[in-house]
């Protein structure tokens, strides 16, 4: 749900190709969901959620972040 949420507020220039995120945003805005979405604000943890295991990988984390150019225009280094 946090990726869809930054999905819906992301420029739309930092992504050369359409992904899955973004074609839920884009259903999420024609349908005009967006306040509804942002109203119910972030998922809650079910009372009898376990941690995982001290030996299981933490799960990845991705921070999306907004250049001051398009993608296109940038050089490998600077992605």
């Amino acid at each position: 749900m946090n990726g869809l949420l930054r999905a819906l507020n992301v420029n739309r220039d930092v992504f050369n190709k359409k992904t899955w995120l973004l074609c839920a945003a884009d259903a999420v805005n024609r349908l005009k969901l967006k306040d509804t979405i942002l109203s119910k604000g972030r998922d809650t943890m079910i009372p009898d959620y376990s941690t995982p295991a001290p030996w299981e990988s933490p799960p990845a984390v991705f921070n999306i972040l907004q250049t001051g150019t398009r993608k296109g225009d940038c050089n490998p280094h600077e992605l």
